[in-house]
């Protein structure tokens, strides 16, 4: 069996998927979902600090809640939320508080390590983070040994052995090199060699399979980054196709055959050879939805009941506009210091109303961000949805309309987990590639087509959307309070 893990920003999920070792009538095909656990991320983990445990035990509950045991594991591959970044001593005990990808007080060391480097880095990024630690809380930066992201300290818990994850060559100019080390003054044996997805870094110790409840001895291979892992199991792994990764943030990624020179995106290779990724995120999509539900409502309710009585409301939201920059914004922005906002409310609005704009607002991040792609002929046919939101019928429906783009779901929607699983089968030979791998786990699901009658209507939001987000931007540095600090 292969166990996939992915520890998102609110919640920890895995799932077993056969390892394709079995043989006879009956067996099932490598790749199959034989189950799922999950369990809930304590709600320190979504600020700005947390301690590194909570994602720990996330993991240890989720895989004590698989209907069937762990027991048979052979194989495994963790994913996780990012950038994180936990500095932890050489047992991997942490010394110090793990820096949540919603931490963006490095800002003016990201203006640094892109000076040192040339290469354009957000504040949320291991290397500003690495330098500000340092700065900011020289104790904790000298007793740590390894500084490790959320997934590559679990796989530590699970090995004894410390890597960071990658996904695929090139990306690494992303995280450092030597010489940005030496330049910044930064001792490089804090630093993990880097692992390409697929490469083989341990197996799990006889303690950790104690701890844990995985089986002593199944491999532990290289995963990569939570979008690289969802572009895999989504099947976004030929040129033009389009994922939109949704969660507590949205993530648009995109596969091109050829690079592209833009400030506003995150230019990678891509996990498949060939290939670059091309995305854009908005910070706050899922979390601006729960907030809504259950701190901006006169009585808190289900993040269901939020979407119903959203896609119930009058589409446009009867021209209300919300900014969900409740976390800082990334595309097209890249300023930390956002904030949300809501306009155009009037005494005809109710809470439906902004609920509605709400989920609208998402639309209008990700057209904004397919905007982006098509001043560089990236031409976006349909979106492939993954994640948790992307269950909500009404919200894909939304999207779609929002957009002008069709929105296409996932029969697993867990694409995260499933691009775990086929770069376990791949590693251990059952696929010729991750390409391969997808197409024979990845299955479509339900599509939603854009109302053309509401294409007008969404086209003068849009541009209204786009020039609040300008021009509000001089006013963010005298706006703004409590991003979720917790003491060092």
């Amino acid at each position: 069996m292969i166990l996939a893990i992915d520890i998102g920003t609110t919640a920890v999920k895995c799932a077993l998927f056969a390892g394709g070792n079995s043989t006879g009538a009956g067996s099932a095909a490598p790749g199959s979902c034989a189950a799922v656990g999950r369990a809930p991320v304590a709600a320190d983990g979504v600020r700005e600090e947390t301690n590194a445990h909570v994602w720990s035990g996330a993991v240890r509950s989720a895989v004590a809640r698989l209907p069937q045991g762990a027991e048979a594991v052979t194989a495994c591959v963790v994913t996780g939320n990012g950038p994180t970044l936990i500095p932890c001593d050489a047992a991997g005990e942490p010394v110090g508080s793990a820096l949540t990808w919603l931490h963006a007080r490095a800002r003016q060391e990201a203006g640094e390590v892109a000076a040192r480097t040339g290469v354009a880095v957000d504040a949320s990024f291991p290397l500003p983070k690495a330098l500000w630690l340092a700065r900011q809380r020289p104790a904790v930066f000298e007793r740590s040994a390894w500084l490790l992201s959320c997934a590559e300290w679990v796989v530590f818990l699970l090995t004894g052995c410390a890597h960071t994850a990658i996904g695929a060559r090139g990306v690494d100019r992303f995280y450092w090199s030597d010489e940005a080390l030496a330049a910044l003054g930064l001792d490089a044996a804090r630093f993990p060699p880097f692992a390409v997805a697929g490469e083989e870094i341990g197996q799990v110790t006889r303690r950790a399979a104690e701890q844990f409840g995985i089986a002593a001895g199944a491999r532990v291979y290289a995963g990569a980054a939570d979008f690289q892992m969802a572009l895999i199991g989504s099947a976004t792994v030929e040129a033009g196709r389009t994922l939109d990764r949704s969660g507590s943030s949205e993530g648009i990624n995109h596969a091109s055959p050829v690079p592209v020179d833009d400030p506003r995106l995150i230019v990678a290779p891509h996990l498949v050879d060939g290939l670059h990724n091309l995305g854009g995120v908005t910070s706050a999509s899922g979390r601006a939805l729960s907030w809504l539900a259950h701190s901006a409502s006169p009585a808190p309710v289900e993040v269901s009941a939020a979407v119903e009585r959203g896609a119930a409301a009058p589409a446009g939201a009867r021209r209300a506009l919300f900014l969900p920059y409740l976390s800082g914004e990334r595309t097209p922005h890249w300023n930390p210091q956002a904030t949300a906002a809501f306009l155009g409310l009037t005494l005809r609005h109710g809470w439906d109303e902004m609920a509605r704009a709400v989920l609208e607002s998402v639309g209008f991040a990700i057209r904004q961000i397919i905007a982006i792609l098509a001043e560089h002929g990236c031409r976006v046919e349909r979106l492939t949805a993954c994640g948790g939101p992307a269950r909500f019928a009404a919200w894909n429906r939304i999207k779609a309309d929002v957009t002008g783009v069709p929105v296409r779901t996932l029969a697993n929607p867990e694409a995260d987990l499933v691009g775990c699983a086929c770069v376990a089968l791949t590693a251990e030979g059952h696929f010729e590639d991750l390409a391969s791998a997808a197409a024979a786990l990845v299955r479509p699901g339900r599509e939603f087509d854009p109302e053309r009658s509401l294409a007008g209507l969404y086209a003068e939001l849009f541009d209204a959307y786009r020039r609040a987000g300008e021009a509000l931007q001089p006013l963010y540095p005298h706006l703004g309070g409590d991003r979720g600090t917790v003491d060092p």
